[in-house]
């Protein structure tokens, strides 16, 4: 039954809840000093688009754009060019805005691997 039915499709199941794990995993970071404050983190959508996880910094124009994957495929150049891209859509702050990105990436082996 893994094999056939639960396999194939696992890293789209998961891929909700890895999410909201990148965001907890955000808010610690920044508790703990690991990132820049930011007082609000949440998702993002405009339209079709959506960014997994952006975090505001008002005082000082930054602006954090994150994207997580769960995925068995290695992430690239690409991921980070779309979120770059996706970016210019985000109505907040001035032009000269401070954009910080960080692609996340968990490769996952398969279950017997």
């Amino acid at each position: 039954m893994y094999d056939g039915t639960i396999r194939p499709d696992l890293p789209t199941h998961v891929a909700t809840t890895f999410e909201d794990v990148c965001q907890k995993a955000v808010w610690e970071g920044i508790r703990r000093g690991t990132f820049d404050p930011y007082s609000e983190v949440g998702r993002w959508w405009y339209g079709e688009e959506e960014i997994d996880i952006v975090g505001l910094a008002p005082n000082d124009n930054r602006v954090l754009l994150v994207e997580c994957e769960w995925t068995t495929d290695s992430v690239g150049e690409d991921l980070v060019e779309n979120l770059r891209a996706k970016s210019e859509n985000v109505r907040w702050g001035p032009a000269d805005r401070d954009e910080r990105v960080l692609p996340e990436n968990v490769e996952v082996k398969r279950m017997g691997d």
